[in-house]
């Protein structure tokens, strides 16, 4: 199972002292690969998610962002190495993290879609939503309230009805639809 899918639960816990450069190995072991191999994956990694001062650090001294980049950069690999199709399979991945590796994670999804992998994320953002998936699975209490084309799905209306907020939806500088959350 490990080699077609990559997951990330909504809270990751390391007991073992392990360094960040460990943990990310951790993600070439259901693949036949060698030490050299297992090095360069690691080190682009490492470089693609910007986490070179942390490499070497224990990693369960760091932070929870920190944290959640090294944990997104283990599964990154364990997809990469996935034939295409694999899936990447994240829940709650933003979690812990600024805005900046927020947009950096978006990015880093685009390409591995992009790759010919499957990836189905868990999110409360919304707006994350619209600009990354290709179509929405919309849970109200555990069951299926909506599916189906993220533009089509998500709207003021679903989203009072859901998340009993009220949204309006926008238009930003780029023609992307956004929604804008206020009170009435």
């Amino acid at each position: 199972l490990a080699r077609q899918l990559a997951y990330l639960p909504q809270h990751s816990q390391l007991e073992f002292p392990l360094t960040v450069r460990e943990v990310l190995s951790l993600a070439t072991l259901p693949f036949d690969i060698g030490l050299l191999q297992q090095r360069q994956q690691v080190n682009k990694a490492i470089s693609l998610w910007g986490i070179e001062h942390l490499q070497d650090k224990d990693f369960r001294q760091l932070s929870g962002g920190e944290q959640q980049r090294c944990q997104l950069a283990r599964t990154f690999i364990q997809v990469s190495n996935c034939a295409a199709g694999g899936i990447w399979l994240l829940d709650e991945p933003t979690s812990s993290l600024d805005l900046e590796h927020q947009q950096q994670l978006q990015q880093v999804c685009q390409q591995v879609a992009a790759a010919g992998h499957c990836l189905i994320l868990v999110l409360h953002d919304l707006n994350m939503a619209l600009r990354l998936a290709d179509s929405v699975w919309v849970l109200d209490e555990g069951q299926l309230v909506a599916n189906g084309d993220s533009h089509q799905v998500l709207n003021e209306s679903l989203i009072k009805k859901v998340f009993k907020v009220n949204a309006s939806a926008v238009e930003d500088k780029a023609g992307n639809k956004v929604f804008v959350f206020h009170s009435e």
